[in-house]
């Protein structure tokens, strides 16, 4: 059996993978340099060209390409089965990586959809290691922290005034003016340059922007509950805010909408699309099937 050098192709794996040499070389604890020179050994054990170099970027070549899919698969193949080997003897659960606002509000309603295997759920905010924790499948939003992965959209969210039931007719009487009311302020973090908001609402209503939101959460799982627990209105996501606008907890208040920049996706590694269970869940994603 004749095999290239390992720590060669793993330094490739994680160089293709990230994206970067250098990148790679903290995710192995090790140096750029010590990288550069792993990937340069192997391209000469194979005699190809696996990057296109361009200063401090790189490029997979279309040798590359298909070695990254066929090593990180191998590797990824090695990973799980010394896992099991050290861990149980059962099944390998799906692991799947979400934000928090999909896993506590979508993504429940997602996985009774799902066949009987087993599935272990991570909640978690972006960026995840997904090759290096073992995650199969992530769902997020935009997807930009992942750069060289499977990405797919799933679907498009709006965002719309909503509120508890007795707020409704409040509302009603004095919508034109937002000042009047109690606004719930969603925080989307630091992650993200700028998001739809209050002013942006009252700008598409000609309205006149409130001078500032009454409460400021982190979070559309935080301002959907507070909205439903009376404390006030808020701009709530009509993905996460489904089964209660369904239930009655939450009334949407207004036909005005504010769509968000960029789509909910799912994100997997390149060399695990494969897989059965993996292949099992996409069909079941909406967008997807």
């Amino acid at each position: 059996m004749k095999l290239p050098p390992l720590n060669a192709l793993r330094a490739f794996e994680a160089a293709a993978r990230t994206g970067s040499f250098s990148t790679s070389a903290a995710e192995l604890s090790v140096s750029s340099a010590a990288v550069s020179q792993q990937v340069r050994k192997l391209e000469e054990y194979l005699g190809r060209n696996l990057f296109f170099r361009n200063n401090n970027r790189i490029q997979l070549t279309d040798a590359g390409r298909d070695l990254y899919v066929n090593a990180a698969e191998a590797l990824g193949q090695i990973s799980n089965f010394t896992a099991g080997i050290m861990q149980d003897t059962g099944p390998r659960p799906l692991v799947i990586s979400a934000l928090p606002s999909l896993a506590e509000r979508w993504l429940p309603q997602m996985l009774t959809r799902l066949p009987d295997f087993p599935v272990r759920v991570r909640v978690e905010e972006d960026p995840v290691e997904m090759e290096a924790e073992g995650v199969d499948v992530r769902l997020t939003y935009g997807g930009s922290a992942y750069p060289g992965f499977w990405i797919k959209p799933m679907f498009d969210d709006v965002m719309a005034p909503m509120a508890a039931p007795d707020l409704s007719s409040d509302w009603d009487r004095v919508a034109p003016d937002l000042a009047d009311h109690r606004l719930i302020h969603m925080d989307w973090g630091p992650s993200f340059a700028r998001a739809p908001d209050w002013n942006d609402w009252g700008r598409k209503r000609d309205i006149a922007p409130p001078p500032r939101a009454a409460i400021s959460v982190y979070g559309g799982t935080t301002a959907l509950a507070l909205a439903e627990a009376g404390a006030g209105v808020a701009l709530g996501q009509q993905a996460l805010a489904q089964d209660a606008l369904d239930q009655g907890r939450l009334v949407r208040l207004s036909g005005v909408e504010l769509t968000l920049p960029e789509p909910y996706v799912v994100v997997v590694a390149h060399a695990r699309l494969r897989r059965q269970r993996i292949q099992q869940m996409l069909a079941h994603l909406p967008a997807l099937n």
